[in-house]
C-alpha cells in the first residue's frame, strides 16, 4: 500500500509538473511561408517545430508574450515557366526562421511592441537552369541585425553576377493587416476552439506577417511577403513524463490483480 501511495504522489506531482510547464512553455509545430505577391508566385512553404515559452498559467487567459525558438529551416526550388519572367529559369530558396519575442499578443488588436523574429537566408534568382552560375541573390537578413522580420535595408551590388543592384526592405511582424504591393495580408491569433482567452493553451493559434520590399535594375521581381502560423502543442518532456507515470501505475495494477489470483 505504501508503494502505491508513494507512486501516486509522484504521478500526481508528475502531473502538476506537466500542467506548470505547459502553462511556461509548450511546444510548437509551425509553417513559415514566402511568396512573391506581383505575379502571385509561391518561393515555399517551410515547417518545423520549437519551443514555444508563453505568458501566464493554466487558467483561460489570452495570450499576450511569445518567445519562439527552433527549427523551421529548408530550401526549395521553383522552376519558372513564364516567359514575362525571362530571363529567370529558377527561384532557389535557403530559410531559417531565428529566435525572438512576439508581444503583446492577445487577440490581433493592438500593434506588436516586441516584433523582431529575424528570416535568415536567401532567395536566389537563377539566370540559367543550374543557379551555381548565374543567379541574383535576394539576402533575407544580414548579421540577425536588419532585414526580413527585423526591419532594415539590405543592399546587393551583384555586378559579378548580372550587373544588378538590389534592396531588401524588411519589417517587423505584425499580428494585424498589412498591404504589399496592393496585396493584403493579415494575422490573427485564438484558441483551441476560436475567441482569445486560451490562444496561451495548447491548440492556441497564431499567424502573423511581414512585408519585404526588393528593389532591382532586373525587371518582372515583385515584393515578397512573409506569413508565419504558429500552432502550440504539448511540450513533449511533459508529456513524457505523465505518461510514464500513468504507465508505472498501470504496471503495478496488474501485478497486484496477479498476486490477488494467486
Amino acid at each position: 500500500m505504501r508503494k502505491l501511495a508513494m507512486l501516486l504522489t509522484a504521478v500526481a506531482l508528475g502531473a502538476g509538473f506537466a500542467g506548470g510547464a505547459s502553462a511556461r512553455v509548450l511546444g510548437y509545430e509551425g509553417t513559415l511561408t514566402l511568396e512573391f505577391v506581383q505575379p502571385l508566385l509561391p518561393i515555399g512553404a517551410f515547417t518545423g517545430a520549437g519551443v514555444a515559452t508563453v505568458n501566464g498559467s493554466a487558467g483561460r487567459i489570452p495570450l499576450s508574450s511569445l518567445r519562439l525558438a527552433g527549427a523551421i529551416t529548408g530550401s526549395t526550388v521553383v522552376p519558372l515557366t513564364d516567359p514575362d519572367l525571362a530571363p529567370l529559369r529558377t527561384i532557389l530558396a535557403h530559410v531559417t526562421l531565428g529566435t525572438g519575442i512576439l508581444a503583446p499578443i492577445s487577440g490581433g488588436g493592438s500593434p506588436l511592441t516586441r516584433n523582431q523574429l529575424p528570416i535568415g537566408g536567401e532567395v536566389r534568382l537563377c539566370i540559367l537552369f543550374e543557379c551555381g552560375f548565374g543567379y541574383i541573390p535576394l539576402p533575407l537578413t544580414v548579421g540577425g541585425t536588419r532585414g526580413a522580420g527585423i526591419g532594415g535595408l539590405v543592399t546587393v551590388n551583384t555586378f559579378g553576377k548580372a550587373g544588378v543592384k538590389i534592396s531588401v526592405a524588411g519589417a517587423p511582424w505584425t499580428i494585424g493587416v498589412t498591404t504589399v504591393s496592393n496585396s493584403v495580408r493579415s494575422g490573427f491569433a485564438h484558441g483551441p476552439v476560436s475567441g482569445t482567452t486560451t490562444t496561451a493553451k495548447e491548440g492556441g493559434v497564431v499567424q502573423l506577417v511581414t512585408p519585404i520590399q526588393v528593389t532591382t535594375t532586373l525587371g518582372g521581381v515583385s515584393d515578397i511577403i512573409g506569413i508565419l502560423r504558429i500552432v502550440l502543442v504539448p511540450e513533449p518532456g511533459s508529456g513524457l513524463l505523465l505518461g510514464a507515470g500513468v504507465i508505472a501505475l498501470a504496471a503495478m495494477g496488474r501485478r497486484r490483480a496477479r498476486r490477488g489470483r494467486d
